[in-house]
């Protein structure tokens, strides 16, 4: 990995290798306040219906953006969005200037994960390219490592246009310290380990996509009145704001629109 990194070596390593990690985006401060609001939010005997078998050690909260801003916060720092317009952006989305994001949060979720996970995609399909359909995004808010079941890859698997090998074996281990942040093309072939520590290792999760991508959980419904008012315009399209279908075709017919939609 390089050191003292710049926007284009970032791209350059997503585009290369699959992934890229920023060391210490956030302080201390901001680790310690998101990790207050996830305990605060959790609720460690509700049981999502249906959640994966193998995921019932997991513990999660899902659609962070409707709890707290922070979250959104968090998820649309700037270099993060600058980083990932190379990839997402729609270069032909005539409703919105260049200077924005035109791509969306498809899903924003916090996990401390408990079982093993095998290699997956999170693009759904395979495709070759330069452009990928999303990108995974791993906000470390406790060690990430390989005691508390960090996630793990193969990188260059983004350009194989192949489902996932299970029985591959040379994988690299993505160590995470709190305040760092993966990215990973949804492509790429990643998983992660058993958490045997007996501690949590809670992530923000978000999967960035194409505007045109179905979001796992209708943000634009489920985001309060209060909250929405305290987002900033490029927080709004990023949620789906600018992408919504229409309810009504004889009102408009393109599911894309600008910020007077907002």
């Amino acid at each position: 990995m390089l050191k003292n990194k710049t926007l284009i070596d970032y791209q350059n390593e997503i585009k290369t290798e699959g992934y890229t990690i920023i060391k210490q985006l956030f302080d201390k401060s901001i680790v310690d306040k998101t990790l207050d609001l996830i305990h605060k939010y959790h609720e460690p005997n509700f049981q999502w219906s249906g959640l994966p078998s193998r995921d019932v050690d997991d513990k999660r909260i899902y659609v962070l953006p409707s709890f707290n801003t922070h979250f959104t916060n968090l998820v649309t720092t700037p270099l993060v969005v600058d980083i990932l317009k190379f990839f997402l952006n729609d270069p032909y989305y005539r409703w919105l200037s260049e200077d924005y994001p035109n791509f969306i949060i498809n899903s924003c979720s916090a996990r401390s994960s408990g079982q093993f996970l095998d290699l997956h995609i999170d693009s759904t399909f395979p495709f070759l390219g330069d452009y990928p359909i999303g990108i995974v995004s791993i906000y470390a808010i406790e060690p990430s490592n390989l005691e508390t079941g960090c996630t793990f890859g193969v990188p260059g698997s983004h350009k194989s246009g192949a489902f996932t090998n299970r029985n591959y074996t040379k994988l690299e281990n993505f160590i995470l310290n709190p305040g760092d942040c993966l990215l990973i093309d949804s492509r790429l072939w990643h998983g992660a380990g058993i958490n045997n520590s007996g501690n949590s290792r809670w992530t923000v999760n978000c999967h960035y996509t194409r505007w045109f991508v179905k979001q796992d959980h209708d943000l634009t419904k489920i985001i309060p009145q209060n909250i929405y008012k305290q987002l900033s315009e490029v927080q709004k399209i990023m949620l789906g704001y600018c992408s919504r279908p229409s309810d009504d075709p004889k009102k408009r017919i393109n599911i894309k629109t600008g910020l007077e939609s907002l």
